[in-house]
């Protein structure tokens, strides 16, 4: 049987893998991950990886970094639930550069926006005790963020009338959800798309941004460091996140939306610069953040079991990949997304600014939760990149610098590989 169809149908299916996004229960959209490692095979995915150089550098120092904290989580699927989500979304990010049919990104993204809507009416709580609304997520900032990227991309994919109420129904799913940072996040970047800002602004807000919380979480180090440190052992530690679990509504001092601000400023965030002064460079390691690490005053402190990939986190991507990743990992994070970016924001092509957008609102969401590789909110983005690379490399936008492993040489076979173009 030729390769071709066969290529053809992989390429639909990851695809229409985004369609199965709308809720994370299942993780349905992210089955196409295992065709990463079709990249070595593909000029196509190896052309638009050494072009953003910095995304396969991120990859492979966080693929280190795990090997040297807890080689064994990559045996654990609730590692990949959790802190290992990062892997998740980078392969469904890579399987779509490699496999995804760009001319199809139009009708799947109109379908991917019609049954999310639906999905959130059939999921919506129609409870007035309930503050906010989960859809068929499992908890409302996942929601939030899921929704405010649907919501862009109902902007780019649709005309007339239907353009708009499709994105003012949206921008009220986001609202009902109750998830601030996806509120304000959304509203900032409709801003940039209707007032037509470029690139270079839209960066020096989010750094600014960047540098805002930066700032507050060394000035909470500064000054809650002890409390900092008592509050985390107490509340974020194994026993009390079960705890949380199972007693949800009454559940400890911290947990809820009323104390978030301090919960950020005050606990969650100095951990992070606490972590990351003791190993600046490289980090104290991926997925270490929720591990009790015991200052050199008081080494008791450390738990007998101390790798604890659980769902606690910074509340801040940045932060959390500063204190695991170091200096070097951060800038690596920012550097890979402003090397995307540039590429997307260049072109005309109305999917290439949808993922330029939706980049900058994944970057805002990342400030207040960590949501730059939760699946259920960095899925629709990065499916949504993948369109866009795929068209700029069929344009002759990225050049085609290298050939798969496998290429044959000669100009009888001047492709080669699952994934010719």
């Amino acid at each position: 049987m030729s390769a071709r169809p066969i290529r053809r149908t992989l390429g639909f299916l990851i695809s229409s893998l985004p369609l199965f996004s709308f809720t994370n229960l299942l993780p349905i959209s992210v089955l196409g991950a295992p065709f990463a490692l079709y990249a070595v095979n593909s000029r196509r995915a190896l052309s638009i990886l050494t072009h953003i150089w910095p995304l396969p550098l991120l990859i492979a120092l966080t693929t280190l970094s795990t090997l040297l904290y807890d080689p064994a989580s990559f045996a654990s699927f609730s590692f990949y639930r959790r802190d290992g989500n990062f892997f998740v979304t980078m392969a469904a990010l890579v399987s779509g550069i490699v496999m995804v049919q760009a001319g199809s990104a139009r009708m799947l993204l109109r379908l991917l926006t019609v049954l999310s809507l639906l999905a959130f009416a059939a999921g919506y709580p129609f409870d007035s005790n309930k503050l906010s609304a989960n859809a068929l997520f499992l908890a409302h900032n996942a929601a939030g963020g899921f929704y405010a990227a649907i919501a862009l991309i109902s902007l780019y994919v649709f005309r007339g009338r239907w353009r708009l109420i499709l994105f003012c129904a949206l921008c009220l799913a986001v609202f009902l959800t109750g998830s601030r940072g996806s509120i304000l996040a959304l509203f900032t970047t409709s801003c940039f798309a209707a007032l037509g800002t470029g690139r270079r602004l839209r960066w020096l807000v989010f750094l600014g941004l960047l540098g805002l919380t930066l700032a507050t979480a060394v000035e909470g180090h500064i000054k809650h460091y002890e409390t900092t440190h008592a509050f985390y052992k107490v509340e974020y530690s194994p026993r009390a996140q079960r705890y949380f679990h199972a007693n949800y509504e009454g559940s400890a001092l911290l947990w809820g939306n009323s104390v978030n601000v301090f919960n950020r400023s005050a606990i969650l965030w100095p951990r992070a610069i606490d972590l990351w002064l003791q190993a600046p460079l490289l980090g104290v390691g991926f997925g270490a953040y929720d591990d009790e690490h015991a200052p050199p005053e008081n080494p008791a402190m450390i738990l007998p079991d101390p790798v604890n990939h659980s769902d606690a986190h910074a509340h801040h991507s940045f932060l959390n990949v500063l204190a695991e990743q170091g200096a070097v990992g951060l800038l690596l994070v920012l550097l890979a997304f402003a090397r995307i970016d540039r590429l997307l924001s260049r072109s005309s092509d109305p999917i290439c600014r949808l993922g330029s957008l939706l980049i900058m609102l994944l970057l805002l969401m990342s400030l207040t939760e960590h949501r730059l590789y939760t699946p259920s909110n960095a899925i629709p983005v990065v499916y949504v990149i993948a369109f866009a690379l795929t068209r700029l490399y069929h344009r002759g936008q990225i050049p085609r610098r290298l050939r798969p492993v496998t290429a044959r040489a000669g100009p009888s076979s001047p492709h080669g590989g699952l994934t010719r173009p």
